[in-house]
């Protein structure tokens, strides 16, 4: 049944329930007055204990943060709500801070926040901004909110230092903070009187007239913008190290010009001064190019487009170390990307040319890695750590017959069968060869065997080499249809050296003796193989 009776709305119901509370409220505190735990402007201040406290909106940790105090100032006290006390941080500003963090003291008449003029940390140090329309903000970093701004031409006093932020103590005694990079700091200097080239008066497109005429990318991609903000168009990519020169700057933002004539907006906490001195940088070095034909790519990545190729013997000096990648500069100035399995960093080329592997590239796989640990033997070894042990002995061997090596890793990194396989592509290898320790349930089982899928002379040869060096048990080269030799265009072969389920045959494969044989065995197939290869073209 539906009623057509009418009843109270919630709005009128919800007016008559509130002034009913407050005069109930009202009757009851004058019968029973509450100490609500106040204190009114009282005569003490609190010394602040912590090295940076928040000051807040309001009496607790949900309130936003306006400002911040430090260790030693005294500022005084306005009133008190439990455990949080509001202080007036400036002459006309108050805040609440955490009652933990501070001693409340007897009032000495030297408070900062009262006076608005606290003796400066740094009284003979000032500031002065080096850019138009410098953002000041109630915290060292971008995510504070902005107070003003201020111009070059002032000097303001500087009163703390985090990281590259500036604390400066504004006219009004109000205190802000100022990004380093756009400001200098002048030491036993007096302050200039303020100029009417405020931020009031500045003009939106102001030309920077002072600071870095030239910055550089201080970050690994940094987005250049047709607009000083974070919701303008992205008209292209920057990478690390690259330079502009400054044509303008808003905000914390900066126009700039590179050298082909593109220009646009970056943020200007993604880059730094550029005076061309690195000398407080320690040097990374250069790469020495060891195979003709070698990419230098736009960004780190197979994928990237082909920027130009190199020449064996080229050097370029290294901007940056990327995982397996470097960042090199090239002579125009032009920042490229060189895989760092295919060149090298001591920065002299020592190669032999008269060695029997001189002008072949040989890449080595040390089989898994990092969180694949592989096949773990009867003593508890990890087949990752004797591939990779094994590779190293290889590496130095075949280079002493002149070849040029390449290790798909050389530390306990994991490695995906493609990028296994790119990385022989890529480096135009003549042969690929992925170092592996087997495991079989049957601990009896013993021996050597290499696998091939299209290769069987290479997988033939090695194998012959191998069981001649170290005397193991015969187990042939065998077809397998593993990742790393069906997808690898180069030729290719995966060595099983030993099982490690085997107890004694482990033994063996622990000792450096014959990771060394095994090592040797390689290099001997692979001069075997080559030797073979070059004969069958002399018949044909």
């Amino acid at each position: 049944m539906i009623s057509n009776r009418r009843h109270p709305t919630n709005a009128a119901l919800f007016t008559f329930i509130t002034l009913l509370s407050a005069c109930i409220g009202a009757a009851f505190g004058a019968l029973f007055p509450i100490d609500a735990g106040r204190v009114e402007a009282s005569d003490e201040v609190v010394e602040i204990q912590g090295d940076v406290v928040n000051v807040r909106r309001g009496p607790g940790t949900q309130y936003g943060i306006v400002a911040q105090v430090r260790r030693g100032e005294r500022y005084a006290l306005l009133e008190v709500q439990g455990d949080w006390l509001r202080i007036a941080y400036t002459a006309e500003q108050s805040g609440w801070v955490a009652g933990w963090l501070v001693i409340r003291r007897p009032a000495d008449g030297e408070t900062a926040g009262a006076r608005a003029v606290a003796a400066p940390e740094y009284p003979q140090a000032y500031v002065e901004a080096t850019v138009q329309r410098l953002n000041v903000r109630n915290g060292p970093g971008t995510d504070w909110p902005v107070i003003t701004q201020i111009n070059p031409g002032t000097r303001y006093p500087l009163v703390g230092e985090q990281g590259d932020w500036r604390k400066i103590r504004l006219p009004d005694g109000q205190s802000g903070w100022i990004a380093a990079w756009f400001s200098t700091r002048i030491e036993n200097a007096a302050p200039r009187e303020e100029t009417p080239t405020d931020a009031a008066n500045a003009a939106p497109n102001d030309t920077a007239q002072a600071g870095p005429r030239t910055v550089r990318i201080d970050t690994d991609v940094t987005h250049l913008r047709n607009g000083p903000t974070l919701d303008a168009n992205i008209v292209g990519k920057l990478m690390r190290g690259t330079t502009a020169r400054v044509i303008a700057t808003e905000g914390d933002w900066l126009k700039i010009a590179l050298d082909d004539g593109t220009q646009g907006w970056v943020a200007g906490w993604l880059v730094a001064p550029d005076d061309g001195d690195r000398s407080d940088k320690p040097p990374l070095g250069t790469v020495s190019i060891v195979a003709d034909r070698t990419n230098l790519r736009a960004a780190p990545s197979l994928e990237a487009n082909v920027i130009k190729q190199a020449r064996f013997g080229d050097r370029y000096p290294i901007v940056e170390v990327l995982d397996d990648w470097y960042a090199v500069r090239l002579e125009d100035g032009t920042v490229a990307y060189v895989a760092a399995w295919i060149v090298s960093t001591d920065g002299v080329i020592d190669r032999v040319t008269n060695g029997r592997l001189f002008g072949k590239v040989i890449v080595v796989d040390p089989g898994h890695g990092g969180s694949d640990d592989g096949a773990t033997g009867v003593d508890g070894s990890k087949e990752k750590a004797l591939n990779l042990d094994v590779a190293l002995r290889l590496e130095a061997k075949l280079k002493a017959e002149g070849a040029t090596v390449i290790l798909t890793r050389r530390s306990d990194v994991y490695l995906s069968l493609a990028d296994r396989v790119a990385r022989a592509k890529s480096a135009g290898a003549d042969v690929f060869v992925s170092l592996h320790h087997n495991a079989y349930t049957t601990p009896t089982m013993r021996g050597t065997m290499t696998f091939y899928y299209r290769d069987f002379a290479l997988a033939q040869a090695l194998q012959n080499a191998l069981v001649q060096k170290t005397g193991f048990r015969d187990l042939g080269a065998r077809y397998g249809n593993y990742y790393v030799l069906r997808e690898n265009t180069v030729p290719s072969a995966l060595v099983e050296f030993g099982f490690l389920t085997n107890a004694e045959e482990i033994k063996s494969l622990r000792d450096p003796k014959i990771k060394d044989r095994e090592a040797e065995g390689i290099v001997e197939g692979l001069v075997q193989y080559f030797a073979q290869q070059q004969n069958a073209k002399a018949v044909r």
